[in-house]
């Protein structure tokens, strides 16, 4: 991580590794840890969280439809035949401005195999003395409306670690990761009432969550608050590693090949924004 940037408000640091696919390296408030530190300092999957645009999660056979036309995009290893997480986690991105406490990234695509549009995207992170805030954004720079979104994928200690969120529904999933129908929630799928996250197994998405979500770890002095207007959310708990994701993201998996697919329709010129913040919370 040669162009590895970092900003600080006080006790709150944050590294941000531009040329690995726009990600997050690390954010700790004093000695804690409040996103994963990065474990690969080449592969946005062992960064602390990375970008999702122009879309989240899969799309399957990574291939869809669009104004009767179809496309096909290039299948992910950790995902075939699948594509997956959009091309900006797989693209070095830019410096557009820096300061002691904030910088704007932004990388801007022409169109090609993995993902067939151009478009212009930036986030800007910064910190605040117990914060972490993403402004994401992402303007259409076709000649015609095309479907785009923008979220992340942050990574957290599962060690010790409880989450607690509501949601409108969840969604079973295939053996190949794809959601199936909304659900109602059971004491099983439920995570309104808080609950630890060693001994879970979830790959799911949960369709309009509240936009507030809180983890707690055991021992440990900050607690961290989840707030974002992004609409909805995956949560992934894999049992055989020391981290969990807890993902605010724009619209269901697989979106362009669902009858109720939400996968927002920018026109041209026009951008899709959101937000995310991460605020610790003394225990």
């Amino acid at each position: 991580m040669s162009d590895i940037i970092q900003i600080k408000n006080g006790v709150s640091h944050c590294t941000i590794a531009p040329s690995v696919g726009g990600s997050i390296a690390s954010w700790v408030m004093g000695d804690q840890p409040m996103l994963r530190r990065a474990t690969n300092a080449a592969d946005p999957l062992g960064m602390a969280s990375f970008p999702l645009v122009p879309y989240s999660n899969r799309i399957a056979a990574a291939c869809f439809d669009w104004d009767e036309e179809t496309f096909f995009l290039q299948p992910h290893k950790i995902a075939a035949p699948h594509a997956i997480h959009g091309v900006g986690w797989q693209r070095q991105w830019l410096t557009e401005s820096q300061s002691p406490n904030s910088v704007k990234l932004y990388l801007a695509h022409k169109g090609d195999n993995d993902w067939p549009w151009p478009f212009h995207a930036e986030q800007e992170v910064s910190v605040g003395p117990d914060s972490l805030r993403l402004k994401l954004s992402i303007r259409n720079t076709a000649e015609r409306n095309l479907p785009m979104g923008f979220g992340h994928h942050p990574y957290f200690d599962s060690a010790g670690a409880s989450l607690r969120f509501d949601a409108a529904s969840f969604y079973g999933a295939s053996e190949d990761g794809l959601p199936i129908k909304p659900e109602q929630q059971t004491s099983n799928t439920s995570f309104g009432g808080g609950r630890e996250i060693i001994g879970s197994h979830f790959d799911n998405f949960y369709g309009a969550w509240s936009g507030n979500a809180l983890i707690e770890w055991m021992g440990r002095a900050y607690a961290l608050e989840i707030i974002s207007d992004l609409p909805h959310a995956v949560l992934y708990t894999p049992s055989n590693e020391n981290y969990f994701c807890f993902e605010p993201v724009p619209h269901i998996n697989n979106a362009l090949n669902r009858s109720d697919g939400d996968m927002p329709i920018i026109a041209p010129g026009e951008s899709y924004t959101a937000s995310i913040t991460f605020r610790a919370i003394l225990t």
